[in-house]
C-alpha cells in the first residue's frame, strides 16, 4: 500500500506503521510517501490494518495499490503438481 504523511510527521508515522504486526516499510521518500507491505492471514485482518494505518496521526492517506491472497489450501496441491511434473 502507499501512505502518505506530511514530512515533518515521516519518523513518527514510520515508527507507528513499523510497529504494527507483520507490516513493513520497504521503500520511503523525504517528502512523506511510503510504501508499506503487510503480511496478513485474511482478508478482514488486512481491512483491520489498513484501518489502524489509516488512524495513525500524521497520515494523510493510505491507498491499497495491490493485494493478493493466498489459499493456504492450494499450496500443498501446487507441490504435489510440480513434483508429478
Amino acid at each position: 500500500m502507499v501512505v502518505q504523511c506530511l514530512p515533518a510527521n515521516l519518523t513518527r508515522v514510520c515508527a507507528a506503521i513499523e510497529s504494527l504486526h507483520s507490516t513493513e516499510i520497504p521503500a520511503r521518500d523525504e517528502n512523506g510517501k511510503l510504501v508499506v507491505l503487510l503480511e496478513m492471514a485474511s482478508e478482514s485482518d488486512l481491512l483491520d490494518r489498513i484501518h489502524e494505518i489509516e488512524s495513525v496521526p500524521g497520515v494523510i492517506s493510505a491507498n491499497l495499490a495491490f493485494h493478493q491472497l493466498d489459499d493456504p489450501l492450494d499450496a500443498p496441491q501446487a507441490d504435489q503438481q510440480a513434483d508429478a511434473e
